[in-house]
């Protein structure tokens, strides 16, 4: 049994936001990073100096952007990720 924890950062550089006052097209800025989580179990089978290794988990992550809109300016929307993981692995 296993649970993992971190943050998530956003590394590409935002959008640069339109001089006008009205902007004729949707720009996606300040992208936020958030939080990631994981728990899950796993089994591994040992047999002289080699190893095989197996485990599943749910992965949760979360994600956010302003958008500026045309009609109500700047809007703050989510992301919320939900994920198996699946990892297979040898060691020798």
């Amino acid at each position: 049994m296993f649970f993992r924890g971190g943050g998530l950062l956003h590394l590409a550089k935002d959008e640069e936001r339109s001089g006008t006052t009205y902007p004729q097209y949707n720009y996606q800025t300040d992208y936020k990073g958030g939080v990631s989580l994981a728990i899950g179990a796993g089994i591994s089978w040992a047999k002289e100096n080699y190893e095989t290794n197996l485990s599943f988990a749910y992965r949760y992550a979360h994600t956010s952007y302003v958008l500026n809109e045309y009609n109500r300016g700047d809007v703050t929307y989510s992301n919320n990720f939900n994920r198996l993981e699946i990892k297979f692995g040898y060691k020798f």
